[in-house]
Order: structure tokens, then C-alpha cells, then sequence
């Protein structure tokens, strides 16, 4: 996401970038403690979204028809187009034009006729749609050093960078002026993302209160441009008049980022590892049959055999992928609750809540690194994130996970300058409250 600040407030940046030797010396600290980014951020607003229903008994070309045709929707297609632009990367063009002209092939009839179905209603090619469900996919194969690097600082041989990046080729940045001190407009706006998206991150957590109900909260930091911001929806999947289970999608994405079966799970995806090596083996991943993790959180979501936490659990931490991520999943009872970090063929771990801990068992926080190790210097949201689940305790969760989302959720920097949707389920409650953020 671009941070859209206003101008004096860019310009006061600027002042103190050249006049205070705070900000001069940034590059000796994480963009975390940068109290000007930070009061920026906080003061955006939220919005409710729109809900929505798909019939799923409906064709697939036909089930997306109602709702690409309301009026909110009528400049969906510049839109789309415009972010196919800016996000995908041109060497990557052939593949995606290649995946468009049989898209059925490779995402399988259902998602695929949903794909072509939203195409036409938008009256645009469908490889526009195929790049925007992809398009997770794609950023990460973009990713380097200088798209990476707007956290600062770097440094060589950081524990948590060396975890999800070996050889040092973006997550440490070897050049002196990529994590060396600011002194003029240009080089702020880059440490920020002002003019440039920066790291898809997330945060999501599992909580249990003291009657032994599951919370579920997240932040979805996407880097969603405004425009497409504007397209996030709640969406009740049914079959036969009745809601299977609700996601939250952009129209014309047909995955979901997060979901919930009331009174079985709910489940959200974060980012690992930025999306693994995945360029060379992208299309013989889609030959192969292997689905997004947002199209796979929606497999499970239908399927009537998710019909019990551990059910779903288990079926989210199998199938194959195109990419790596984390599922976090709450359950109905006491101690249902979990990240599961995937690769691209099987789980490679499930860290569960454990309810012989009272102290930390109670919760799980995934951020965008590997539970087991440590966080980069640049990007440690996991330390703060689990100070306020702690500071928050059992007791401030709120019988409408209002606690959660005041006391977690919208901290700082759980919730940062990318976050641009973030929501409050509970899978035992019926609850499920989604926000979208502006600047």
C-alpha cells in the first residue's frame, strides 16, 4: 500500500529528516520507533465493508454476476487494469497471457468459470483477472532488496533475516546507501513507501478468554491500493439459501484472505518466507494442480468435510500450494487454536495453544516469520504484538472481541502504515466484523 499523507505532513517529514539528528541517525533504528510514521498511521480511519452473498448452486460464470454489476463496481475494470500495471512484473506478461487464454486448465472449472464469468461482467480480458488472483504470487517474485528494505536497518548476518533469505540477496541490504542515513525528500519517501509499495506483511492471532472462548483477530497488509481497497467485501458463500460459511475477498478475487464456518473454525493466511523461490517453478505448480493459499482457504471453507476444527486444521496443512504461508485457525473450544506453517506440499509445523501454560499458552501470534526463530531486526512486529496479548490478558478480551481489537490489533505496529482490512471472528459467537482502513 502507498501511504497517502498529506502534504505538510511530508513536507515536516522532509524538515526533520535534514534538521534532526534523531531521524538523521534512522538508519540505527527499525522504522517501528519512528514517532512521526507511527502518528501518522494511527490517525487513518477505519470503514465497514459491503456484504455480500454468492449462490454457489449458480454456474460458476454466473455466481459473481449480481454484485460485479452494481453501480459501486462500474469502474472496476481501470482499476484492475491499473494495479496489473503497477504490481505485476513485465517478464512475467507471457505466462500470465498464456494462463488467460485457458484459464480452466489451470485453476479447475469452478474457480476458473468464476474467473471467466467476472471477466466478461467486467467487460475486460480475463488475464487481468488472472493476474490479480495471482498477483500474491507475483509480488513475491519481484521482491529484492530495495522493495524489501523500507523497515531498516539491516544488517549482515541477522538471525531472522538469514532464516528467510540464506544468501543475504534482499533481506540484508549489501549496499551502504540502501540502509545508510536520509538526508533529502527522495530518500525519505523511499525508507516510508511513500511513492513505492513496500512488504506484504500480516498479523494475525488466536486468543482464548476466561470461559474458554476462541478469538480471532487480524490485519491484513496487503499494500491494497485505495482504488481496490474500495473493492474489499464480506461474502456469504450458500448452497441451497443457506451461508456454507462467510470470506472476505476484493471482487474479482475469487480466494479469500480469511473465512469462517460459524460454530466449526475460522481461519486467516499470512505471508511466509515472502512466498518462497517460486518463479522458476511457477508454472509447473499451476500444471501441476497446486492452488493458492487463498483459493485452498476457500476449498476447505466448502468442503463439507471441514466439519470439526481439527478437520480443518488437518486439510489446511495438506494439499499442494504454489507458494509457502501461514494458516491461523480458531476453533469452538478451549485450546483450539494454531498456526500452521506450510510449504508448498505438507505443513512443516502446527504450533497449537497450550492450555497447560496459563501464563502464555492462551494465545498464538504469527507475524510473517517462522514461530521457532527469531524475527529481522528490520521487522520485529512479534515482540510488541505479544506484549499486548499479554498487557491485554484474558479478561480485556470483550465478549465482542472489542478488547482484542483495541488493545491488539490497532496497536502500533501490529497495525501499521500497509495494514488495509483488518477484522474480529469468533467462530463460537457467530461474530465477524471486518474493517477497511483510509488515509
Amino acid at each position: 500500500m502507498t501511504l497517502s499523507l498529506p502534504r505538510v505532513v511530508l513536507l515536516l517529514l522532509a524538515s526533520s529528516a535534514l534538521c534532526s539528528s534523531a531521524l538523521v541517525k534512522k538508519g540505527s533504528s527499525s522504522w517501528i520507533s519512528d514517532k512521526a510514521l507511527q502518528e501518522a498511521t494511527l490517525g487513518r480511519t477505519s470503514k465497514s465493508i459491503p456484504h455480500y452473498k454468492v449462490n454457489l448452486d449458480l454456474a460458476p460464470e454466473d455466481r459473481w454476476l449480481e454484485i460485479a454489476s452494481l453501480p459501486a463496481y462500474a469502474g472496476a475494470a481501470s482499476k484492475i487494469i491499473s494495479y496489473f500495471k503497477s504490481a505485476v512484473p513485465k517478464k512475467l506478461l507471457p505466462l500470465i497471457s498464456k494462463i488467460g487464454k485457458d484459464v480452466e486448465p489451470y485453476f479447475g472449472p469452478e474457480l476458473g468459470g468464476e474467473m471467466n464469468g467476472l471477466a466478461s461482467a467486467f467487460k475486460i480480458d480475463v488475464g487481468y483477472i488472472v493476474a490479480v488472483n495471482l498477483v500474491m504470487q507475483l509480488e513475491s517474485i519481484g521482491i529484492n532488496c530495495s522493495s524489501w528494505n523500507n523497515t531498516g536497518p539491516t544488517i549482515p548476518d541477522d538471525p531472522g533475516c538469514m532464516d528467510v533469505d540464506p544468501k543475504q540477496d534482499w533481506c540484508y541490504c549489501h549496499k551502504k546507501e540502501n540502509h545508510g542515513k536520509m538526508f533529502s525528500m527522495k530518500s525519505l519517501k523511499e525508507a516510508y513507501g511513500l511513492e513505492d509499495d513496500g512488504p506484504g506483511m500480516c498479523t494475525s492471532v488466536v486468543v482464548e478468554n476466561e470461559d474458554g472462548t476462541i478469538y480471532h483477530g487480524r490485519n491484513l497488509d496487503w499494500n491494497i491500493p485505495a482504488s481496490l481497497r474500495e473493492m474489499i467485501a464480506d461474502v456469504d458463500y450458500q448452497r441451497n439459501n443457506k451461508t456454507v460459511f462467510t470470506g472476505t475477498t476484493v471482487v474479482g478475487f475469487v480466494g479469500v484472505f480469511n473465512g469462517m464456518k460459524s460454530g466449526v473454525f475460522s481461519a486467516s493466511i499470512d505471508a511466509r518466507g515472502k512466498g518462497g523461490k517460486i518463479l522458476t517453478n511457477f508454472l509447473q505448480a499451476l500444471l501441476h494442480k497446486s492452488k493458492t493459499p487463498s483459493q485452498h482457504l476457500r476449498a476447505v471453507l466448502s468442503d463439507p468435510g471441514s466439519d470439526s476444527y481439527e478437520n480443518a486444521v488437518s486439510m489446511l496443512a495438506s494439499g499442494h500450494l504454489i507458494d509457502e504461508n501461514y494458516y491461523i485457525v480458531g476453533g469452538t473450544t478451549s485450546g483450539e487454536g494454531c498456526v500452521v506453517s506450510r510449504g508448498r506440499n505438507k505443513a512443516v509445523d502446527i504450533w497449537r495453544m497450550n492450555t497447560t501454560n496459563p501464563t502464555t499458552g492462551w494465545w498464538r501470534l504469527e507475524t510473517n516469520y517462522d514461530h521457532w526463530n527469531p524475527t529481522p531486526k528490520a521487522d520485529d512486529r512479534r515482540t510488541p504484538g505479544n506484549a499486548n496479548v499479554l498487557k491485554m490478558g484474558k479478561g480485556g478480551i470483550g465478549e465482542d472481541g472489542s478488547g482484542l481489537f483495541k488493545m491488539v490489533i490497532t496497536q502500533w505496529p501490529t497495525f501499521n502504515h500497509h495494514t488495509d482490512y483488518t477484522g474480529i471472528y469468533s467462530a463460537d459467537k457467530g461474530l465477524y466484523r471486518s474493517y477497511s482502513w483510509t488515509d
